[in-house]
């Protein structure tokens, strides 16, 4: 019934496709918002980077574009840790006031 230390097990020492989802510490979540004026808006938690491209934006039920960074339009989207008090925010290269924004990812 003990625990393993943290750091005690390496990926060389777990075989591949053994761990199961419910003994990972990812979290799928979905959000939703109605688009104002802004172009930036802050999500619930913060996602580590290497999952960042996994965060996927609609805006009125068609998906937006991922971009690495200068979103043109309202189209477009990056996704950075720079939201208040250090969550994750997508930014959109213009405002769509009044549209439905649907953001799923994993943290």
């Amino acid at each position: 019934t003990a625990k393993l230390n943290n750091l005690a097990v390496t990926g060389a020492k777990v075989a591949d496709n053994t761990l199961a989802l419910g003994k990972m510490s990812w979290r799928p979540n979905f959000e939703s918002f109605t688009a104002t004026s802004a172009t930036k808006y802050d999500l619930g938690q913060t996602i580590d980077a290497a999952f960042h491209p996994g965060v996927k934006v609609f805006r009125n039920g068609l998906r937006m574009e991922l971009v690495a960074s200068s979103p043109s339009g309202p189209d477009q989207y990056t996704v950075a840790n720079d939201g208040t008090g250090g969550v994750s925010a997508v930014t959109f290269g213009a405002a769509s006031s009044g549209s439905k924004i649907l953001v799923d990812y994993i943290y």
